[in-house]
């Protein structure tokens, strides 16, 4: 099949979907190089998929937010309280963590008093 017409009007018939589109996916895997986003695959047409890690193994509808001639960028669509990006939100603000406290590896601790007089006696012998 040959496809005639300007460029910008074969280029937009050559591609599967359209920005703004929305897709009914089965999210198949997490992506390899983007952390918290997953794929989903139609007829081999990869969709890269925004915050979609936690739903992979389910069905979504996606928005289509990026275009190209074998892969798409998408955003979550039917998930309650996402923002697009498949983060949950609180009334639209971001949810900000605290900074979480690490301690030291290995055993017990032990007091500087009791380290100190065991030092010594043990010096001593």
């Amino acid at each position: 099949m040959l496809l005639e017409g300007d460029r910008e009007e074969v280029l937009e018939r050559a591609l599967p979907f359209r920005e703004g589109e929305e897709v009914h996916v089965e999210i198949v895997e997490p992506h390899m190089y983007s952390p918290g986003d997953a794929v989903a695959k139609i007829d081999g047409y990869i969709i890269s998929i925004k915050g979609g890690t936690r739903y992979v193994g389910e069905k979504h509808v996606v928005r289509i937010d990026e275009v190209g001639r074998s892969a798409a960028v998408a955003s979550l669509v039917d998930v309650p309280g996402a923002n697009g990006d498949g983060n949950p939100t609180a009334d639209g603000d971001e949810l900000e963590s605290k900074p979480r406290r690490r301690g030291r590896r290995g055993g017990r601790r032990r007091s500087g008093a009791k380290a100190g007089s065991a030092t010594s006696s043990s010096s001593t012998d």
